[in-house]
């Protein structure tokens, strides 16, 4: 179901996402019922911490921990691996990445896979914390929908960035006093972003989404020599024209070199 969205607005699928999880809710309330459910926080993670004036959770900072380490990890698999450069090829030119003869049925399956993975590990963690009902998927999901869209579709540290700023917005607006606000508050914040900002705030520009980076020195030498207009023998006159697909040789760079902090766009 989701291969048919693969080659669409990302947008499409988040709608798809959302209706099947409309559809996973009523079956969970004629299998199970709707009354709600209570789990107990570990012995080994209650109390509170104290930081001078500070006091937080131990539970609370165990899920902070948790969550950074998810992101850190999301991010070295996707920037730092050949199965990320994979997928960001293939989300960037599927076609091209299918010419050279890879194929990128499993690796969606596992990026689906990975969502899911991460999505229930979430509601795992948040047990303790949110009573478990079939409904409970609504109160992750509205937020979770915000947050993408204040970051930017496609953008990794515009949601990392637009999670913190909705967190710390709700949270301020709890601490005044106006419990009642608090979620009008971060759609108010959508509101405003996507007057200003139509595709968020690290949103990219449709059509304008940058090559897969490569880093190493010798990488960066073969796409500039393989992309010249011509090249130049010993004697440094220059040969006929020939028309390298410079899509392809951008792809076929990021698959086989590694990255590395002195990057070059092809």
């Amino acid at each position: 179901l989701f291969q048919r969205f693969y080659r669409a607005d990302p947008i499409l699928s988040l709608l798809l996402t959302f209706g099947l999880a409309m559809v996973a809710e009523q079956v969970l309330r004629m299998i199970f019922g709707a009354p709600p459910l209570s789990y107990v926080i570990p012995p080994e993670l209650k109390g509170q911490i104290f930081l001078g004036d500070f006091i937080y959770s131990k539970y609370r900072a165990m899920l902070l921990l948790v969550a950074a380490a998810c992101v850190l990890g999301l991010w070295f698999l996707l920037q730092k691996t050949a199965f990320g450069r994979v997928v960001r090829a293939g989300v960037q030119n599927p076609d091209m990445v299918g010419a050279l003869g890879i194929s990128l049925k499993p690796y969606m399956m596992t990026v689906a896979g990975i969502g899911i993975g991460l999505a229930g590990l979430a509601g795992v963690l948040l047990a303790p914390i949110y009573s478990i009902h079939p409904a409970m998927g609504q109160e992750i999901i509205t937020p979770a929908f915000v947050v993408v869209v204040i970051g930017g579709l496609g953008s990794f540290w515009g949601v990392v960035v637009a999670a913190l700023l909705v967190g710390l917005v709700k949270g301020i607006t709890i601490g005044l006093g106006f419990t009642q606000w608090s979620t009008a508050v971060i759609y108010l914040m959508m509101l405003l972003v996507l007057l200003f900002r139509p595709r968020g705030l690290f949103g990219e520009i449709a059509g304008d989404r940058p090559a897969p980076v490569v880093g190493a020195s010798w990488c960066s030498w073969t796409a500039r020599s393989r992309s010249s207009p011509a090249r130049r023998t010993g004697s440094g006159s220059p040969t006929r024209r020939r028309p390298w697909m410079r899509g392809s040789t951008s792809i076929r760079l990021a698959l086989s070199c590694p990255s590395s902090s002195t990057s070059t766009t092809i």
